[in-house]
């Protein structure tokens, strides 16, 4: 790659990551190839916005709970698109 190049993609980063920006860094560890997604902040955000409904379905599967959401979502997310899914949310039994 070329320094300007380089130096352009730099710039780009140091903006979205900027107050203006709003953007936070993400860790590249904490990304799930499988499902394109990074899983820490999608249950941050969830606990974050929607934390009785969040804790209901911990509850109602306490062994799988994170594997039973993320498999949801991505189905839901596959069929509605990720707009809709954000927009009006999924239904899960009891949750």
């Amino acid at each position: 790659m070329q320094e300007n190049e380089r130096r352009f993609e730099e710039d780009i980063e140091s903006y979205l990551l900027s107050i203006d920006g709003g953007y936070v860094k993400g860790n590249p560890k904490d990304f799930d190839r499988e499902y394109a997604l990074n899983k820490k902040d999608l249950f941050a955000f969830i606990e974050n916005t929607q934390d009785k409904e969040w804790d209901r379905f911990k509850k109602a599967f306490p062994d799988d709970y994170e594997k039973r959401f993320i498999k949801r979502f991505n189905d839901e997310v596959s069929v509605r698109g990720i707009i809709d899914v954000i927009r009006n949310g999924i239904k899960y039994t009891g949750a």
